[in-house]
């Protein structure tokens, strides 16, 4: 009796986090479709218009996959984390003097 009264407890639990879930998700949505709503499309105004030639691309390199932005993303930040210390040192030095010329 007990075992199927702690599965009722847990399945009334699991029905409640679900309801609580889609609940967050419909006020999401509506919170979002009422941002839509307060924006004025008709207060924009077309400010000009860019013609592009079909000859002006040739200088522009090949699109890149998918792969190769993650690539290089991803070798960024590589470089960003071994850049990081040697400006978190130099930022350690210059902010003294700042605080001398204020």
């Amino acid at each position: 009796m007990t075992i199927v009264l702690e599965r009722c407890v847990n399945r009334l639990e699991w029905e409640k986090s679900q309801e609580q879930a889609r609940q967050r998700a419909e006020d999401e949505i509506e919170q979002e479709r009422i941002q839509m709503a307060m924006i004025d499309w008709h207060d924009f105004v077309v400010v000009e218009t860019m013609d592009f030639a079909d000859d002006e691309d040739e200088e522009l390199p090949p699109p890149m996959t998918i792969e190769e932005v993650i690539r290089r993303s991803k070798v960024s930040a590589m470089e960003e984390d071994t850049v990081e210390p040697e400006k978190e040192v130099e930022m350690e030095m210059d902010e003294p003097s700042l605080l001398k010329r204020a």
